[in-house]
């Protein structure tokens, strides 16, 4: 009689030691670190003439600089998806300059400017992404010209203004509307691409005391009103 024997193989262990990151990893959390810190700076009015088509390009050239230098190590497609992003920015950015000559410099987020005095101005006023309002109702503006720019590139602009001086607008944007509302009823509103439109008060050429104000944002909205 022959006695059947059951062998059960001896389980194989592997030893998988834990991968830290990579280089592209640690090289892409480092272009994201500055680019926030600089962004919340900005954020938080510290940093407010920042020219964000030089972050972004600087970003890109690094991240471009890393892709050469771990080729050899793998594909590293956070990088490449980084770097895909940040073109598709910086490309917009550009175009919205080039369109209506706006900017993309200054801070992001909400900034209001409320000047007491023509001594107090200072113009140009400029945001990159946000929501900027230039309130100009407190100024007592003497004789002569006051030339007062402001712009934003992707957001709302808001330009208020005192009564009892002729104003003369130069508003444009590159995609959105720019309105003037004035307090002798006048209100003009235009839509679209391009858009590049003036109103001038009756008069303003003979007034004693004129404001020429040129308003203007890449994307979004500008208002002037009186």
């Amino acid at each position: 009689m022959t006695d059947d024997l059951t062998t059960s193989p001896e389980p194989i262990t592997v030893d998988i030691e834990p991968r830290g990151p990579s280089p592209g990893q640690i090289g892409l959390g480092i272009v994201l670190l500055a680019v926030g810190v600089m962004w919340l700076l900005a954020v938080l009015g510290v940093l407010d003439d920042v020219a964000w088509t030089a972050v972004l390009a600087g970003a890109l050239i690094v991240i471009g600089v890393m892709l050469i230098v771990l080729a050899p190590t793998g594909p590293h497609g956070g990088l490449i998806a980084a770097g895909v992003v940040l073109t598709v920015v910086l490309g917009l950015a550009l175009t919205v300059q080039d369109i209506v000559d706006v900017p993309f410099s200054g801070g992001i987020g909400e900034a209001e400017y409320n000047p007491a005095s023509t001594s107090q101005l200072d113009s140009p006023y400029r945001l990159s992404i946000g929501d900027l309002t230039v309130d100009l109702r407190a100024v007592d503006f003497g004789p002569g010209i006051t030339e007062v720019e402001a712009t934003v590139a992707i957001g709302h602009l808001v330009v208020e203004l005192p009564d009892g001086v002729a104003i003369s607008v130069d508003m444009s944007a590159g995609a959105g509307q720019a309105v003037v509302d004035t307090d002798v009823g006048i209100s003009r509103s235009y839509d679209g691409l391009g858009v590049d439109e003036t109103y001038t008060d009756d008069g303003y050429g003979s007034a004693e005391v004129r404001v020429h104000i040129r308003a203007a944002v890449g994307l979004g909205q500008v208002e002037v009103r009186r």
